[in-house]
């Protein structure tokens, strides 16, 4: 697997409390790799839209997973931020988490608190441009 953005040591300490395990190569090109196997799966735009088009309607916490996503291709938000948005939409689509998506009606709890405190942690680097290209995103893909 491989995630792209640049690490710390307080950074691996607040991803290893998700759950994920890395093995860190900090260099400019921002690669982690190696993600351990109970998180195997990668962050990718296409997993990222394909889950978000199966669960738009279903899931309350939608758009901030979207805001997250236009914060994070943003070329003005800092590489660490990226970084913690990358592991939290990483965590949001793989299906294997803490409580497995499958679950019924408890399966996205997990999610939800990644995604709230991700978003509330990094609030100042969320501008109203990426609340935007979100809410049109989700009119056009709805």
């Amino acid at each position: 697997m491989v995630l792209v953005f640049v690490a710390n040591l307080e950074l691996v300490q607040v991803v290893n409390a998700l759950g994920y395990h890395f093995k860190l190569t900090l260099t400019r090109k921002h690669k982690v790799n190696n993600m351990s196997q109970d998180h195997s799966q990668s962050f990718n735009e296409h997993d990222f839209f394909s889950k978000i088009r199966k669960v738009i309607g279903k899931v309350p916490f939608i758009k901030e997973v979207v805001v997250l996503y236009f914060c994070l291709i943003d070329n003005q938000t800092p590489f660490l931020v990226k970084a913690a948005i990358i592991s939290a939409l990483g965590y949001f689509i793989f299906p294997l988490d803490v409580i497995p998506d499958f679950t019924p009606v408890i399966g996205y709890t997990d999610d939800a608190g990644v995604i709230a405190g991700v978003t509330g942690s990094l609030a100042m680097h969320i501008k109203p441009e990426h609340h935007r290209q979100a809410e049109e995103w989700l009119l056009i893909n709805r």
